[in-house]
Formats: structure tokens, C-alpha cells, sequence
């Protein structure tokens, strides 16, 4: 778009390893004679000039016209015919056919989720992977970090009180007081994420040229006096070159395990508890669950293919769908089918799948994997139900390994996949010297992770958590997961359970399944949690 989140997210991206190969834009179409659309996804001001950057950057721009409409408003997006979302498809697809080395896109969205998962569908369709390091970054935070890495973007649109058409053409650093303080009295986005503002770059350490505006003028779409609507339409621009890229320092998230464990309140060394067993009680949890329960086994990752018609007549017997199924416990026999299983997995979900945690098990003998569901059935449910699938790689929390939610809320709780501590810009496991310091970073990146899911969904973890069970790959871990716990709930653990198995996802050595309690009124809890139930199989224990 030109716009500063995308540019600085580009930016992330080299500093991540990764290489720029083409830039994508979408544009009103020429006919329509307008500056501006009425988008949900795109900005559009400042078209005019996008051609400049093939030659700032030194890579090929491929350009298509916004054809399409808002037609699928909901927050879940399907394919939908003369959609705007089909028109990124429609780029994107030209690009790979020019550039078949492409591999992923850099995407500058920041809080939208409406933004980020029409992205994320068009992404899956054409097997790209959406890298979006901007995702739920703090936005002070993040504002400070573009003017201190040199990227000069002026305000190309204002919409928002406190923000005049004075403003226009203003750089972020000339900005950045003002927009401070209209956070403090007006709750204004300083990214500009509730649409109160749009940028346009004109120079970034990415560019071999700087973009020069000779003359522009300022086009008014609303005079309110107190929150007037404008932007800048360029006349006339030139290009400049630039002798040396500026320097850029950006600092990278998860480098230094100890400091994600800070953040967390963990502070015991691992090799103190090496080996202890604690006893401990917790508070007593009761989860107003109702239901029935059946079993859903397989004997081969190649049986998942014969479950829909076969292996879990469960669903379909009750007139269940997979839509009404909340969280997924995946036991395998041996992780290596982890893979196998997930390719055969994902073909039974779209968009918003179950919640999930998969760990190995000793399963009765013969049989190679089991499932077990908890399910809410019934329209009501399916109102309530709200899902947060994110699949981006991003500095947040991992993307999904698997087709799985990150969590999904209903029945009046939110059930969070199980977590892994993988770094979530690589979704590796971080290297240590020592397999207790990789225990420990482990267990901090995982117990993190759980926060910032609890976090988007406006559930703050240490208030809502009801329960939790800890996988380990060994009993000796359990103590300093113990450990962990009741320092990272700050001494006032809620029920938890430990529980020790062969091995987890990646080789992991420890893993957080939690659900979460929502407040509901009595009517709708009561109405809700009467229809919860459950598709399960008790494991035998070895």
C-alpha cells in the first residue's frame, strides 16, 4: 500500500532472513476516477505514486485493479464470488505465475483480524506463508521503532479527532507528540489502527532511492470541526538517490530466553528441583460440563482417511458437525506420524478448526491413534462460537503446526490449544547449552504464549484460567514444572494436572493445554452448557 506498516514490516522480514523478490499493489480502478474506495482491506490513497517504488527497492511491482466489493462481511471468510478479498487472489496468483520462486508474503497488518484472515485464506489457496511481525506488537512501541529506524512516512489522510488537515504531509517524527498525547485524551490507535490515520514512504533503509514530493494538494471528503476527514492527492514528484542506505538497528524479539522468563515470574533454576516431586493441593475446579461419550479410534494415520464415513459415526449420529466441535485431543503412539496424521487431519476443517493438543500416548496395543472431542452442539452454541486461528508467523505466539485453532471460545469457556515453547518467528525450539536451561526456555515461551492468546481474546490469563494440564516428556520435569506454575500464577494455582508421556510436537519437553472461564449470564450459561458433550476414550493407563 506504501503505507508505514508495510514498508517496516518488510524490513522485518530481511532481518528475519528472508528476500524481497516483488512488490504487489492493489488500486482503484482507472475508470472510477477515484483516490479512494470503500474498502474493509485496503488502503488506496496515495495509488498515485505507488509506481515509484519498483525503483526505490529495485524489484519488479506487479499492479492489479480493485474490482471487487465488500460482498463477505463476516469475520470468517469464505470464497466468495466479486469479493475484494478476490482480487488479492487474482494478484497474487499473477505474481507467482512470474515468480515462481515466491514463497511468502509480508503482510503489514497489525490488530485487524478482519484484515489478517482474509489474507491468511487467500495465503492457504496458493500455498504461501503470510509473514506478519508487526501482529499485535505493542503500538507505542512500535511507532517509536519506525522513527527510530529511519522510516520517513508523512500522513497522507487524517479521519480521527485531534487530527487537522494541517497534519498532512507531516512525518511520523514530526507526529509522534502529537499522536502520544491524542492516545492519552481520546483513546486514538498511535498506528493509526482504528482508521484514524494513513501514511504514505517516502524513504526507508530498504530503498536505493528516496521518493521527493514537488506538489500536492489537499482534498477534503468531510469539514467536520472536530473530526475533518482529508488526504494529500501528489501532483508532481521526483525520485533521488541515495548515496548509503541509513542504518537500522531493529531489535529482535526471544533472542535471550532469561528475559522471557523474567516476563513470566519464573526465577528458580531448573537444576535445584532436578528430580523433587512436590506435593501440592490446588483449589478445586468444576466445569459445568454435560455430555455423552463414545470412542474414536484408529490402528493407522492412514485409517483418519475412512473416519468421516466410519471411524466417527459419533457426529453424525447426533447431527453434529464439525463446526460444533470446540477443542480435539490427538493421542498418537508415535510422534514420528505427527506429520502424516496432520496432512490427513487438516482435510476434514476449514476455516476456524477445533482447538487442539496432540501428545504421545501408550495406547492399547494395535492401536495407533485416538480422538477424543468436546463438542457444543445446537444454533445457540454455533452463535456464541468465536475462533482465533492465526497462521502467520509473527513475533506474537506460534502459527499453527498443525490445522488448528490457536483457541475457541463458547459454552461460557475458551478452550486454548496446547502450547509448545517454539520461538514463533521460526517455530523452532530454542537451542541452549544445557538441557535444563532448554527446559526452562521452553517453559517460559510456552507459558507466554498462553498469556497473549488469552490476551487477544480479552481474557487476561490469571484472572480467567479454571484449569490446566502440563504434559511433560518425563517425570523428572515435573518438579520444576510445578515450580513454574505456582511462580508464573503468582502462588494461587488453580487446578492443574501433570502428566508425564514419551514425547510431544518437534520434540518439545513441555506443553500447557488450559481452559479458560467466560462470564455469561445465567440464562445463556445455563442454555449453553446443557448442550456440551463430549466424544472421548478413557487411555489405559501403562
Amino acid at each position: 500500500s506504501g503505507g508505514k506498516d508495510s514498508c517496516f514490516n518488510m524490513l522485518h522480514c530481511v532481518a528475519n532472513g528472508h528476500e524481497i523478490v516483488a512488490l504487489a499493489n492493489l488500486h482503484p480502478p482507472h475508470s472510477s476516477g477515484k483516490d479512494e474506495l470503500d474498502s474493509f482491506v485496503y488502503q488506496t490513497v496515495g495509488h498515485d505514486a505507488i509506481h515509484y517504488y519498483a525503483a526505490c527497492m529495485d524489484v519488479p511491482l506487479i499492479r492489479r485493479e480493485i474490482l471487487g466489493t465488500p460482498r463477505q462481511q463476516e469475520m470468517d471468510y469464505e470464497e466468495t464470488i466479486d469479493d475484494e478479498t478476490e482480487d488479492l487472489y487474482a494478484l497474487l496468483s499473477e505474481v507467482k505465475r512470474l515468480h515462481p520462486e515466491v514463497e511468502a508474503v509480508s503482510v503489514g497488518a497489525i490488530l485487524s483480524n478482519y484484515q489478517r484472515i482474509r489474507v491468511e485464506h487467500v495465503c492457504n489457496r496458493l500455498s504461501l506463508t503470510p509473514l506478519a511481525y508487526l501482529w499485535r506488537q505493542d503500538q507505542t512501541e512500535l511507532l517509536q521503532a519506525m522513527v527510530a529506524n529511519s522510516v520517513n512516512a508523512v500522513l497522507i489522510k487524517v479521519a480521527a479527532m485531534g487530527l487537522k488537515p494541517a497534519h498532512l504531509g507531516k512525518s511520523l517524527s514530526q507526529m509522534e507528540p502529537t499522536l502520544m498525547r491524542l492516545n492519552r485524551e481520546f483513546g486514538l490507535h498511535v498506528c493509526g489502527e482504528g482508521g484514524e490515520y494513513e501514511t504514505f514512504t517516502l524513504d526507508c533503509p530498504l530503498f536505493v532511492k528516496r521518493i521527493v514530493v514537488d506538489e500536492y494538494e489537499v482534498v477534503s471528503h468531510s469539514d467536520d470541526a472536530f473530526a475533518p476527514v482529508a488526504y494529500l492527492r501528489f501532483k508532481r514528484v521526483h525520485l533521488e538517490d541515495k548515496s548509503d542506505p541509513e542504518p537500522y538497528n531493529l531489535s529482535l524479539p526471544d533472542q535471550d530466553w532469561h528475559a522471557i522468563a523474567s516476563e513470566c515470574q519464573l526465577t528458580h533454576e531448573v537444576g535445584v528441583l532436578h528430580g523433587q516431586t512436590v506435593e501440592e493441593e490446588t483449589e478445586a475446579c468444576m466445569l459445568r460440563m454435560q455430555g455423552t461419550c463414545s470412542v474414536l479410534p484408529c490402528r493407522a494415520a492412514s485409517d483418519l482417511v475412512l473416519t468421516r464415513p466410519t471411524r466417527l459415526d459419533a457426529l453424525t449420529q447426533q447431527s453434529w458437525t464439525w463446526r460444533d466441535v470446540l477443542s480435539m485431543h490427538l493421542f498418537v503412539s508415535d510422534m514420528s506420524d505427527f506429520a502424516r496424521v496432520n496432512a490427513v487431519y487438516k482435510t476434514f476443517f476449514g476455516i476456524s478448526p477445533p482447538a487442539r493438543v496432540c501428545v504421545q500416548a501408550a495406547l492399547p496395543v494395535g492401536r495407533r491413534i485416538q480422538i477424543d472431542c468436546i463438542v457444543a452442539p445446537g444454533p445457540a452454541s454455533r452463535a456464541q462460537r468465536e475462533a482465533m486461528h492465526v497462521q502467520g508467523l509473527s513475533y506474537w505466539a506460534p502459527a499453527n503446526i498443525g490445522p488448528y485453532s490457536q483457541c475457541v471460545k463458547s459454552t461460557g469457556h475458551l478452550f486454548v490449544a496446547g502450547q509448545i515453547g517454539m520461538i514463533p518467528a521460526s517455530l523452532q525450539l530454542p537451542k541452549c547449552a544445557t538441557i535444563q536451561e532448554q527446559f526452562q526456555a521452553e517453559t517460559a515461551l510456552s507459558l507466554r504464549h498462553l498469556t497473549r492468546i488469552a490476551d487477544a481474546m480479552e481474557r487476561p490469563f490469571l484472572q480467567h484460567v479454571a484449569m490446566c494440564i502440563c504434559y511433560v516428556t518425563g517425570s523428572q520435569w515435573i518438579a520444576p514444572a510445578q515450580a513454574a506454575w505456582r511462580e508464573f500464577t503468582q502462588n494461587t494455582p488453580p487446578a492443574v494436572i501433570f502428566v508425564s508421556v514419551p514425547a510431544l510436537p518437534r520434540a518439545a519437553l513441555i506443553e500447557w493445554q488450559t481452559v479458560l472461564s467466560v462470564e455469561l449470564d445465567d440464562n445463556t450459561y445455563d442454555s449453553l452448557t446443557s448442550r456440551l458433550s463430549f466424544s472421548s476414550h478413557a487411555m489405559t493407563k501403562r
